[in-house]
């Protein structure tokens, strides 16, 4: 167990290493949004960063109907300077196409090798994507225009988190951008800030499944997070559900670990530490650990066995990190209580982490599949039922809670997309996207999370949640209770 620790500090210290955009770029905004996408036609701000731009492995049609990358294909240009004005503002009228960004992820057999996770078996999130597009283009396409997709991989073994690192997130807007002018772009795991803010910087639409610790203070007009809450909501709820089933009893010490990132400080300050003063708590000790010091992660068990920490809350969109402590800490038979939600993907922890460190977990959860795993289809809402059936034609095992997660997520981004749009009888644009978006409120039935609500704070959708409780039994984790709002 512990060596399987070390694979994955070491895959996380080498993707950390191996960013080649600049500090100052990367942390602006942590992993969140900076900057404001125009509503004007032509966004012309220019990015921060030194990346080259690539068009290999795109592939689809354009609206035109020409291959992607041609005429225009760049293999040394640098993503920095100026657009060209109206790249991906608007989309002329109905009964023609619109061209959708999708990424993808690729070789997550590669990461599962890696790391020595088990009983995962990924499918073809691509062949899932073009199954969803087909549906909706014969449901009328977004707003009386058919979908031209264009794909682009994402390679799941360079990052921390499955969306590519900073270099893949530059190419990639690169080749949504300037090799080809998609209108909107939809990611199905994750993405980081340089994705964010380069699609802003265009005038791209970003539909996003982001399980990252984006901020939700710092918006643009193009981004949507249809899934996952802003962590100022989430967060907070997560304290006070524990805190009303007594999880902090008396003589409780907490401990918070966490990557020294603008991100994950940001969650640490203005989210964690508020919510437990709230309920008279404190942190009593914390574990930050760096690329230049992923080792800290395994000195920190000692730090906080030694200083008697007994409830810990990994600050971890992902799980790799979360699953990289358990094991650590179970080599030196440290077992605290931890404080988990959705973003530390419970169902990835009780399949691959220790079951004596997880004996004593709780917290919340709003993704069914990134909880608890493939629901029985009596539990699925009549949403999901569909998008997993539409899927599974294309041949894809929707046995298998990562493949479920995926189908989910490429049905929830390019269907909020759909609704969005509405009617738009002349111009689909950035604005008309914003207007309806916002305007959607509760009304949006979102797919794989339990409801969502927009409006014109608010772009980040997720709004239940339930709670969530490791089973000792079964080894695994389950919701108890009702569903209930987190905002």
């Amino acid at each position: 167990m512990l060596r399987r620790a070390a694979l994955v500090v070491a895959l996380l210290l080498t993707a950390a290493c191996g960013s080649t955009v600049p500090r100052a770029a990367r942390t602006a905004a942590g992993d969140g949004l900076s900057g404001r996408a125009s509503l004007a036609t032509g966004a012309t701000d220019e990015l921060a960063g030194g990346e080259t731009a690539a068009s290999s492995g795109v592939s689809g049609t354009s609206p035109s109907g020409a291959s992607p990358g041609t005429g225009s294909a760049r293999t040394g240009n640098p993503v920095t300077g100026r657009v060209a004005s109206g790249v991906g503002a608007v989309v002329g009228a109905r009964g023609g196409t619109v061209s959708i960004g999708i990424r993808y992820p690729n070789d997550s057999s590669g990461l599962i090798t890696t790391t020595g996770f088990h009983g995962i078996n990924p499918g073809d999130s691509k062949a899932m994507a073009q199954a969803v597009v087909d549906d909706i283009n014969g449901r009328g396409g977004i707003a009386g225009r058919k979908i031209a997709p264009l794909y682009y991989p994402f390679d799941v073994t360079g990052s921390t988190a499955p969306g590519g690192g900073d270099s893949e997130q530059q190419k990639a807007c690169a080749a949504f951008t300037e090799d080809n002018h998609v209108f909107g772009v939809v990611s199905p795991i994750v993405s980081g800030n340089v994705l964010q803010q380069c699609l802003a910087k265009r005038g791209v639409v970003f539909a996003d499944e982001n399980w990252n610790y984006f901020d939700g203070d710092i918006r643009t007009d193009n981004y949507w997070d249809p899934a996952y809450p802003d962590p100022m909501r989430s967060i907070p709820a997560l304290v006070d559900r524990l805190s009303a089933e007594s999880f902090f009893g008396p003589g409780s010490r907490i401990g918070a670990v966490y990557q020294d990132l603008p991100n994950r400080q940001t969650v640490l300050n203005k989210a964690l530490k508020p919510a437990l003063a709230k309920h008279g708590l404190r942190l009593d000790g914390t574990v930050a650990w760096t690329a230049q010091n992923a080792d800290a992660l395994f000195a920190g068990v000692l730090q906080f066995k030694t200083a008697g920490i007994t409830h810990v809350f990994v600050l971890d969109p992902g799980g790799l990190e979360t699953f990289g402590w358990m094991a650590a800490a179970e080599s030196q038979n440290y077992r605290p209580k931890y404080a988990l939600d959705t973003r530390n993907y419970p169902v990835l922890q009780a399949g691959q982490s220790p079951a004596a460190q997880l004996a004593n977990a709780r917290g919340i959860g709003w993704i069914p599949s990134a909880d608890v795993g493939v629901q029985p289809a009596a539990e699925l809402t009549p949403a999901d039922r569909r998008c997993l059936g539409i899927v599974a034609k294309a041949n894809q095992d929707m046995s298998d809670p990562t493949n479920v997660r995926v189908a989910l997520a490429y049905c929830d981004t390019l269907e909020f997309l759909k609704q969005a749009a509405g009617d738009a009888n002349s111009v689909l644009s950035l604005l008309s996207i914003k207007t309806g978006g916002e305007g959607l409120g509760p009304r949006y039935t979102p797919t794989g999370t339990f409801s969502a609500t927009f409006g014109p704070k608010r772009h980040d959708g997720a709004s239940a949640a339930r709670d969530l409780v490791f089973d000792t039994a079964c080894t695994c984790f389950k919701y108890t209770g009702p569903v209930f709002s987190i905002g």
